[in-house]
């Protein structure tokens, strides 16, 4: 490595880590602290470190480095799109009675019926509103809106938001969200381009387990030569990434198993997919862990014989599927919401486990020789995981105002 390089990767680390540092700050505390200068100003730079290192990674242009400098391309379109999305993002709650209509900008909706299904124990199954919006050119859109499926009028969509909790199925009003959004779309862009990287990152883990344990074959020339070990834990992977396409179908064709009384906002075509592959991003992120104390453990002698393969290619399917899980659950709070991303604690902490995941990919990429360092962040990654899933129920923040404590 290069004196560019060492300057050009310890950029990376810095800005990385500080970005991780200040995403956990978020998350412990409040989500109000992406607002602060510090925050943008930080993210802005990791931005600028994963523009410069993409570019790095495509110059000159290798397939299997193709992956990684995609995903980062694709976050940075998606930060850079949410960034000037949320100055221009209106949103604005509108409660409407039935048989009357209200005016919200040009538009006049009027409130047909409010309609309540509930669970023989009185929780509410669905909400919903027969909905008849006028446009100020007469043109006139008629729906029943709920939660996950919101009515686009007017270069408006209207949401679902609430009622009157207290009457329950008696509520003489529904409370609708009105939410416009002009660049949406390039989030959407960016959220496509991480979706594709972490299918590339699956399909190339064969070739970048042989890149990161080839580059320190000139000190031990027994590292990365071990193919039939990988190709048994690539077989491991692949199985595994079956064994849920099984679960998925099942999960499908039977929807009851899941839970006999799911609230509205988990009846979604996106909640089999989001939680089965974030399960398989689980056992895999908890395989890598366990490896990565036994390399810990055991010593220098061993990592050089194994090179870290096998930790490396679970570490990096659990990163593809988490990302695929994580952008999932986007792509289900748009429907559900009006928005990707909200920074709630459990959306924050994934995001942290996304970036520790990824700090670890360019430690064995970049410093293959650092291999303790690595170890250690696979290790912090992983418990970044099991805070994002069950670790945040004890944080105030998220018991405060987190709306994925169902």
């Amino acid at each position: 490595m290069n004196t560019n390089q060492r300057r050009h990767s310890l950029f990376l680390y810095l800005a990385l880590g500080a970005g991780l540092f200040v995403t956990i700050l978020v998350g412990l505390i409040s989500r109000s602290g992406v607002q602060s200068w510090t925050f943008r100003i930080i993210y802005a730079l990791m931005c600028i470190a994963f523009v410069i290192d993409s570019i790095r990674h495509l110059c000159p242009y290798k397939f299997n480095r193709l992956p990684l400098a995609l995903m980062q391309i694709g976050l940075v379109v998606s930060l850079a799109g949410g960034a000037v999305a949320g100055q221009l993002r209106e949103e604005e709650e509108l409660k409407v009675y039935e048989g009357t209509t209200e005016t919200f900008r040009t538009l006049n909706v009027t409130l047909n019926d409010f309609i309540m299904d509930t669970y023989p124990n009185g929780r509410p199954k669905r909400f919903a509103s027969d909905l008849v919006v006028r446009t100020a050119d007469g043109k006139e859109t008629s729906g029943i809106i709920e939660v996950n499926h919101p009515l686009s009028v007017g270069g408006w969509k209207i949401y679902q938001y609430d009622y009157d909790s207290d009457a329950g199925a008696d509520s003489a009003y529904s409370i609708l969200g009105m939410v416009r959004e002009p660049l949406q779309g390039v989030m959407l862009a960016g959220i496509l381009l991480m979706l594709a990287a972490a299918v590339l990152l699956l399909v190339t883990s064969r070739q970048a387990g042989k890149t990161t344990s080839g580059q320190a074959t000139a000190d031990n020339p027994q590292i990365g030569n071990n193919k039939s070990s990988n190709r048994k834990y690539l077989w491991i992977i692949w199985g595994c990434a079956m064994f849920a396409l099984v679960f998925f179908l099942f999960i499908v064709f039977s929807p009851q198993i899941v839970s006999k009384m799911p609230v509205p906002a988990l009846q979604s075509p996106w909640f089999a997919p989001h939680v089965l592959i974030y399960i398989l991003a689980y056992a895999m992120a908890a395989v890598s862990a366990v490896m990565a104390v036994w390399l810990l453990v055991c010593g220098q002698k061993r990592r050089e014989r194994t090179g870290l393969g096998a930790c490396d290619a679970f570490a990096r399917a659990a990163f593809a599927f988490i990302t695929i899980g994580m952008l999932f659950g986007a792509l289900w709070a748009e429907r559900a919401w009006g928005g990707y991303w909200s920074w709630d604690p459990k959306e924050t902490w994934a995001g942290i486990t996304w970036l520790a995941y990824l700090l670890f990919l360019h430690i064995r990429e970049k410093n293959p020789e650092a291999q303790r360092t690595a170890l250690w962040i696979c290790i912090f990654a992983f418990l970044c995981l099991l805070m994002c899933w069950q670790g945040i129920n004890l944080l105030p923040s998220a018991r405060a105002d987190s709306i994925h404590l169902y």
